[in-house]
């Protein structure tokens, strides 16, 4: 009965490579955003994912290991560019330009039951999951639009003592890894692609427990925390910290980026200097002077409001401003309708609609300065981005979800 299903998450998975290898949306959304909020003064533009704290009193001996940075890269400053004035045109509707980077995914599994996307594979093999309660995925599915079948991959273990559950499903090779918290402690697990049951690999103390941008790589799993940049081999053992990296973000790994401080004041740029720490490269941002604070991803910064700071006037309003890295000068932007913006997603395309401007939710281009139309109409779902390195957007419209694959948009 599963024969073409077994057969498409084969095919899915020797492509797997190929897609955008970049973790799936949390689905914890909702309590998230408003954590990631809250926060996103103490982490890098490119590290908006959520922080989860837990408590506890463990220790966290002997996994200071892994390589170093070469030097200790400074603290990036604001320069002396200018801001130049830049008009935007219509929105471009994606689905009209770019028609292979949109599509409409179902919200139920055949049998009725919500589900909540993580990641289209191969254009066809939707990896979902199915909740309990909202915030609660207790089954992971693989459901082929293709031929309208869906099989469980794994069930979501829970116990009495989690205090949150199942955030941050990633593809890691052929397995989809996440994250459970327990008190004082936090839980990664497994599960295999085809199909099988979940393993727990690892239990870490609370000195590792706050977790930003939980990224593969190769048969590990890598992220921040407040001892630094740390890496776990999926088959379990001894977390490695890379030494030298306390108080670093992932911006877009191996590229991590030296954070500001966590007042986000006037002046401050957040991982405008990145290192790559395989390489051991270094590049610097010196983004114009101005009335706010900059956050920035691997090849762009944004200006946003400084914290603290009150604008009144048009004589004292705040500008949104972006510019791209090793350049001198930046382009400011109408204010935007939604306040602060700082997220880059796939580092090149911000969450940014324009005061007084109707429609959906837009995108703007950095690269090529258009703003981009989701084409959610007149509903405004919002952007839930929480690994801005991803490139697969699932928007909740009626019927089902958009999603919207960046890389297609050329």
């Amino acid at each position: 009965m599963h024969d073409d299903l077994d057969g498409a998450l084969r095919t899915a998975l020797r492509t797997a490579a190929h897609d955008a290898p970049a973790p799936a949306p949390d689905l914890l959304e909702g309590v998230e955003r408003g954590v990631r909020r809250r926060r996103r003064r103490r982490v890098t533009a490119a590290a908006t994912a959520a922080v989860l704290v837990l408590g506890g009193t463990a220790g966290l001996a002997g996994v200071r290991d892994g390589a170093a940075p070469r030097e200790k890269a400074p603290a990036a400053a604001t320069g002396q560019g200018t801001f130049t004035d830049t008009p935007l045109g219509a929105p471009i509707t994606i689905a009209k330009r770019w028609p292979a980077a949109v599509r409409t995914v179902p919200d139920r599994l055949p049998g009725g039951r919500e589900l909540r996307p993580v990641r289209l594979l191969d254009g066809h093999v939707l990896i979902a999951a199915t909740e309990s309660a909202p915030g609660l995925p207790y089954r992971l599915w693989a459901y082929d639009l293709r031929t309208g079948k869906a099989r469980v991959i794994t069930d979501v273990p829970m116990t009495p003592e989690t205090l949150f559950y199942a955030g941050g499903f990633i593809l890691a090779g052929d397995q989809l890894v996440w994250r459970a918290g327990l008190p004082g402690a936090v839980e990664f697990w497994k599960a295999p692609l085809a199909g099988g049951p979940a393993r727990r690999f690892a239990v870490l103390p609370k000195q590792m427990s706050a977790i930003e941008n939980l990224v593969a790589d190769g048969d590990a799993v890598v992220w921040a925390s407040p001892q630094g940049i740390v890496r776990l081999p999926l088959a379990g053992g001894v977390p490695k910290v890379f030494a030298g990296t306390k108080g670093y973000g992932i911006v877009a790994w191996p590229w991590v980026g030296t954070p500001g401080t966590t007042k986000g004041g006037v002046g401050e740029v957040l991982a405008g200097t990145v290192r790559n720490l395989v390489t051991g490269e270094v590049r610097r941002a010196s983004p114009p002077s101005f009335k706010g604070t900059w956050v920035c991803s691997l090849s762009w910064c944004v200006g946003e409001a400084a914290a603290g700071v009150t604008y009144r006037t048009a004589t004292d309003k705040m500008i949104t401003a972006v510019q791209a890295r090793g350049e001198k000068d930046a382009r400011a932007l109408p204010p935007s309708e939604s306040g602060p913006v700082d997220q880059i997603i796939a580092d090149r395309f911000l969450p940014y609609r324009p005061a007084r401007r109707a429609g959906g939710d837009l995108l703007y281009d950095l690269r090529t300065g258009n703003l981009l139309d989701l084409g959610t109409g007149g509903e405004r779902t919002g952007i839930g981005v929480h690994d801005p390195a991803r490139t697969q957007l699932f928007e909740k419209t009626r019927p089902g979800y958009l999603m919207v694959d960046l890389s297609k948009i050329t």
